[in-house]
């Protein structure tokens, strides 16, 4: 597989930047170019989604236009892998061949109207009670979110938190409010069934954010669909086994390229 045909764009978390991805970058450089594509942009709050990520949906597509002759995989992580079916369901390009969603129902507020509803991990209540954290003490927000990293029943290593502590604190906690009101605001059950890209859904058996069986969900809803589940992985199975997410990665990518030269 030639490095110089495959492009990955990476979204990560919300309140991280790119360097979550280091433990494995530098597998995935061996197979694929990596551009990050980190949030410091200023977010318009509005109901639609696509004026309301419209600076990160910009800066995708001219990555995209700006490597034409490249093989482009989207891989988003958690809030990421929102702006990433957003930008893919509202554009097409060619070259963009493949989507990566690690970690990301299809909404996260309670909907008592839909029977699938357990992948709402709080309310509107919590929502405020976030919003007001990170407005008055982010500290803790960051040290409650990175808490939330690890498989469950596990902790990080002393190292591991203050690397991410301090990952978090680069972010500009305005950003990261609009970010989660973004991300919060948006159902992505009225977009998944517009993707007709392959699309690989990757979550930690052990996550304490989000339901792995979310994966399920999706893969009833798209057409071209595979689940990676990572067993005693959390919410960052790149971070936690990173030689076999980049492998999964690698087999994805090696598969898109080999069905579309055969077509």
């Amino acid at each position: 597989m030639m490095t110089d045909d495959n492009l990955i764009i990476f979204l990560p978390g919300l309140g991280f930047t790119s360097n979550v991805l280091n433990r494995t970058e530098i597998e995935l450089k061996k197979f694929s170019e990596v551009i990050h594509l980190d949030y410091n942009l200023k977010s318009i709050i509005t109901e639609n989604e696509v004026q309301q990520f419209k600076p990160y949906l910009d800066k995708i597509e001219l990555i995209a236009r700006e490597n034409h002759n490249k093989k482009i995989t989207i891989l988003g992580w958690s809030a990421g892998a929102t702006i990433a079916i957003i930008f893919l369901a509202n554009l097409s390009f060619v070259n963009i061949t493949g989507l990566i969603i690690v970690e990301q129902p299809p909404y996260i507020l309670d909907d008592f109207n839909w029977n699938l509803s357990v992948f709402g991990s709080f309310n509107s209540y919590g929502l405020n009670e976030l919003l007001h954290k990170i407005n008055f003490n982010y500290k803790s927000f960051c040290r409650d979110l990175i808490s939330l990293m690890p498989a469950s029943g596990s902790k990080l290593t002393k190292f591991d938190d203050e690397f991410l502590y301090n990952d978090m604190r680069k972010t500009n906690p305005n950003i990261v409010k609009e970010m989660l009101i973004g991300v919060a605001s948006t159902d992505l059950r009225k977009q998944i069934e517009k993707l007709q890209i392959p699309i690989l859904f990757m979550y930690g058996s052990k996550s304490m954010v989000y339901p792995n069986h979310a994966g399920n969900w999706y893969s009833i809803k798209c057409h071209n669909a595979r689940i990676d589940i990572f067993s005693n992985s959390g919410h960052m199975p790149f971070w936690d086994a990173p030689l076999k997410f980049s492998l999964s990665v690698k087999n994805f990518i090696r598969d898109i390229n080999r069905s579309n030269y055969e077509e």
